[in-house]
């Protein structure tokens, strides 16, 4: 049976490109060592970069797991110290509602309880919903967007039309064999982009309908999304 423990958080961070690693090591040296970086790239309109002092679109995606508690820790450090002087970027924390596969203790540091290693069981957590980093009520959703590749520029411009300021996007490609086609008698996999987009609640509904309706399923986009609910952000957000 799942086991209840501390809760755990993904705590995604999105940076200027070649700033990933450094706060990675940083993050390791503080004993958050479930840590995985993947290249991003920005689609906020020039204007908005600008504004916001942003001067290149090229992301790292910094994907880590830790404590809930801890998260919100880190969330406010990072808006008040590490952001700024990593030249700008947004950090979200979703809270997970079970882990499987790994040790529990893995994801978080000696000092507040962590282990060295070993397998641990299915765990289920429970906690209340966090803060932003200014300490007020987080009242936001990550979109999750995925669409053949090619068509993130239109879906985005959708997502802008409905409420969006921003996203980023990672490639990815589908792993299912009912994907794949054959070239030459070449197994090839289709390949996919997967828009990140951070939003108030208010406006999550609005974008999510809107890109359903005008690049979902029934386009050529084929596009499927899903929202997440943000325990706690720090970042570019408060300029939404």
């Amino acid at each position: 049976m799942p086991t209840t423990v501390t809760s755990l958080a993904l705590l995604i961070v999105i940076i200027n490109r070649g700033f990933g690693d450094k706060l990675a090591d940083i993050f390791i040296e503080k004993g958050i060592l479930f840590n995985y970086l993947t290249l991003g790239k920005g689609t906020a309109d020039t204007s908005i970069l600008a504004y916001l002092g942003l001067g290149i679109s090229e992301k790292d995606v910094l994907f880590s797991c830790l404590p809930l508690p801890l998260s919100r820790v880190v969330l406010e450090k990072l808006d008040k110290v590490l952001l700024s002087s990593f030249g700008g970027g947004i950090a979200i924390s979703i809270p997970l509602c079970a882990i499987a596969g790994m040790a529990h203790g893995k994801c978080m540091p000696e000092e507040k309880g962590g282990t060295a290693g070993g397998e641990g069981k299915a765990v289920e957590q429970h906690d209340q919903p966090g803060s932003s980093a200014s300490g007020q009520s987080c009242a936001h959703n990550l979109i999750v967007a995925i669409m053949n590749r090619g068509y993130v520029d239109e879906v985005m411009s959708v997502a802008k039309a409905a409420g969006a300021s921003g996203g980023t996007v990672l490639h990815a490609r589908g792993v299912g064999m009912k994907y794949a086609s054959k070239v030459l008698g070449i197994t090839i996999h289709p390949e996919k982009d997967v828009l990140l987009i951070v939003t108030p609640q208010e406006k999550c509904r609005q974008i999510m309908t809107a890109i359903t309706e005008q690049k979902g399923a029934q386009t050529d986009a084929n596009t499927v999304a899903f929202s997440l609910v943000v325990d706690g952000i720090a970042g570019l957000s408060f300029h939404y």
